[in-house]
């Protein structure tokens, strides 16, 4: 299977699972490149990263990060990368 087909099969997977994180969480969901980015507003970050654990498996935190964006008016983003072994997927 070559990566793209590879790419394309892990989309295609997780693409159900962020519409159903959408519509649990109300969170926005995109799949790209093989991964499922979620976007939460900062007031619910405690209550979505529960739910992520509790509801869809994703148990571990590998990565906390921030991400500067220096032209925007809320320049700064933090970022959360999950795993999920169950699922054997990544967020």
């Amino acid at each position: 299977m070559t990566s793209l087909a590879v790419q394309a099969a892990q989309e295609a997977a997780l693409t159900p699972l962020g519409a159903e994180m959408v519509a649990e969480l109300g969170v926005q969901a995109q799949v790209a490149y093989g991964e499922l980015t979620l976007a939460a507003p900062r007031e619910e970050i405690v209550a979505v990263m529960t739910a992520l654990r509790d509801r869809f498996g994703f148990q571990q935190l590998l990565d906390v990060c921030g991400v500067d964006y220096p032209d925007r008016e809320e320049r700064f983003e933090v970022v959360y990368h999950l795993l999920s072994l169950t699922r054997n997927a990544r967020i």
